[in-house]
């Protein structure tokens, strides 16, 4: 199957979001803010330092995060994003491998009155947008290179009323 470019964003994105490090200790969820909001420079919230893979606690998802989102047992976040339209970006790593994810999002979306749609499922990752009432958004995710054992996962949010979300919402490479 060929995929157009566009497709190829979540891909790049999932190689990279793995915040994580094999390392022992545990950085504490303290952050930096880098940036201010404008059409083209989000703002970015990152740990102190990188998280352990043995983390269970990250980040706080950002203010105003849409709590009908179900999200996976284990979500921890390693990085926000606000970027513009009220569009929330939180990068996370979950325990399991991304099929689990898969199937977590496949059974809970309907529960949580989101419907999914443009899923696809690779060998190495899979995204989907989804869409509510009063929420919309895109997930992604793959394996966490860094991290044994664990998925990564990219989860876009905005106001339903908002312009759709796109692959290339997601950006295409972290810090």
């Amino acid at each position: 199957m060929r995929r157009s470019p566009a497709r190829l964003v979540p891909v790049a994105l999932l190689t990279l979001t793995a915040a994580c490090s094999s390392t022992a200790g545990q950085a504490g969820p303290a952050a930096t803010a880098a940036g201010t909001p404008g059409p083209t420079s989000p703002v970015v919230v990152e740990p102190a330092a990188p998280l352990a893979c043995t983390a269970t606690q990250g980040l706080a998802l950002p203010e105003g995060w849409a709590s009908e989102v179900p999200l996976p047992a284990g979500f921890v976040v390693t990085r926000t994003e606000r970027r513009t339209e009220d569009r929330l970006i939180a990068y996370a790593r979950v325990p399991g491998d991304f099929h689990e994810v898969v199937r977590f999002f496949d059974r809970e979306l309907p529960l949580a009155g989101l419907t999914m749609r443009n899923a696809e499922v690779d060998p190495f990752d899979a995204e989907a947008d989804f869409v509510g009432s009063t929420v919309q958004g895109r997930w992604s995710t793959g394996l966490a290179t860094d991290c044994d054992g664990q998925a990564s996962l990219t989860v876009l949010v905005l106001p339903a009323t908002a312009p759709a979300p796109v692959a290339s919402a997601l950006p295409t490479a972290t810090p």
